[in-house]
């Protein structure tokens, strides 16, 4: 997408920027909270003889994946290879992301296949990416190849690394900072019906 034209790139991007307005965003809050807390509560059981756990191992990294995945209709059973493909390509070089690239193609264009044979997000009653991306080329082919639905899967997962660092840079932030993490709420839902 990146190499494309400015026209091309932009049909690309109207065609997915429904599913990325605000209140798509505010509909899938409760899945990302649960992803969230799924995460958080496995936490304990990676932690070290002394009690220590890798955070951006076990919560940076797989959150953003493991969010990026839901949204696109990645199913859930087939998260842990997109989470070591994604950290791979964002590597951007060597071994590891060689054999990536074409593990995430094939995997986009089995996800692909998976939301035809079941279109609306039916497992799970949502609509996701995917089935916005083949519900239009359904409508009308010429708009979009399978092509350019695999490489759109590609970018956002590729996109979905960015946050882990910035996660993980939060937290050293705050732990540097204890004036700061105690002005953290501790029940955000708390703070928020509080103004």
């Amino acid at each position: 997408m990146s190499e494309m034209s400015a026209h091309e790139h932009a049909r690309l991007r109207r065609l997915v920027a429904p599913a990325f307005t605000p209140r798509r965003a505010a509909g899938f809050r409760p899945r990302m909270e649960a992803i969230v807390e799924a995460l958080l509560d496995d936490l304990p059981a990676q932690a070290d003889e002394g009690g220590r756990v890798d955070l951006l191992r076990h919560f940076a990294r797989p959150l953003p994946m493991d969010i990026i995945c839901a949204l696109v209709g990645i199913p859930e059973e087939d998260r842990p290879r997109w989470r070591e493909w994604g950290a791979s390509g964002a590597a951007g070089a060597g071994r590891d992301f060689a054999r990536a690239i074409p593990g995430i193609m094939a995997g986009a264009r089995e996800a692909v296949a998976a939301r035809r044979a079941r279109p609306r997000g039916e497992e799970d009653g949502h609509e996701d990416v995917l089935g916005e991306l083949v519900r239009a080329q359904d409508e009308d082919g010429d708009r979009l190849s399978d092509t350019e639905i695999v490489t759109m899967v590609w970018h956002l997962v590729l996109a979905g690394q960015t946050p882990a660092n910035l996660i993980a840079d939060a937290v050293a932030a705050l732990l540097s900072h204890p004036d700061q993490l105690a002005a953290v709420p501790s029940d955000p839902r708390a703070d928020a019906r509080g103004r």
